[in-house]
């Protein structure tokens, strides 16, 4: 017989009661409760739920969870799931809020950076933002990408047509049309609020507000009057 019983079935030797600081398990008493198994109201070691690989108190409060199932926390029917909420990653088995659950949708396992937003947030560089910042716009899953160096505003339809150059940055329209930003416009242009504007034929520089005086001309051209000539005429 077991020693450690209070009382014991006389047929099969099992234990059917235990002293008081132990717990009823398989037939037998002990000192403590083995893993996978919790202490219910009887002082019986009773199973938990499959899905939890430890519990206590209740058969679903789970404190771990067997694969494929993930530990959350903060679930309220079912804390073994199988896959975390939104706004939490899964860190070694266990369900961990995104730094910014409230407005991050999915983040790297260091918690702190945002890989896709809420509805209504744009993601850049791992923050989130109510719009794309300058220099940026917004992409599918409401991701914000770089716009072309010097570029403080474009688009997602055209995003090599530049609307908007950063300070000390020139538009300028390319061979292939597409709008880009210059820190000094070519020769044959003249610099005026922000963008390159294209001179008439032959100058190498000319007037903002009237493009087809030329006011420098190229090596081998001579200025006369608005125009670059090839020999001065009297």
């Amino acid at each position: 017989s077991n020693k450690r019983c209070k009382r014991c079935d006389v047929h099969d030797d099992k234990c059917s009661l235990c002293e008081d600081d132990e717990y009823y398990y398989n037939g037998d008493c002990v000192t403590t409760c083995p893993t996978g198994t919790f202490v219910n109201e009887n002082r019986i070691c009773q199973q938990c739920n499959p899905k939890c690989a430890s519990c206590i108190s209740h058969e679903d409060n789970c404190l771990s969870c067997n694969e494929p199932y993930t530990y959350d926390p903060d679930g309220i029917d079912d804390k073994c799931v199988t896959e975390c909420e939104e706004g939490e990653i899964t860190i070694e088995g266990e369900c961990v809020e995104c730094e910014d659950k409230a407005r991050c949708r999915k983040c790297t396992q260091d918690t702190k950076c945002c890989i896709t937003p809420k509805n209504g947030f744009y993601v850049y560089d791992c923050e989130i933002h109510e719009t794309c910042p300058l220099g940026t716009y917004a992409y599918h899953n409401n991701t914000c990408l770089p716009c072309i160096e010097g570029c403080e505003r474009c688009n997602a339809t055209s995003p090599l047509q530049c609307e908007q150059c950063a300070h000390g940055y020139y538009l300028y329209i390319t061979d292939t049309n597409n709008i880009v930003c210059i820190r000094k416009c070519p020769e044959g242009y003249i610099e005026h609020e922000h963008k390159c504007l294209k001179c008439g034929m032959y100058c190498s520089k000319c007037k903002h507000d009237n493009t087809q005086c030329c006011t420098v001309c190229p090596h081998g051209k001579y200025k006369q009057n608005c125009n670059c000539v090839d020999d001065c005429s009297y």
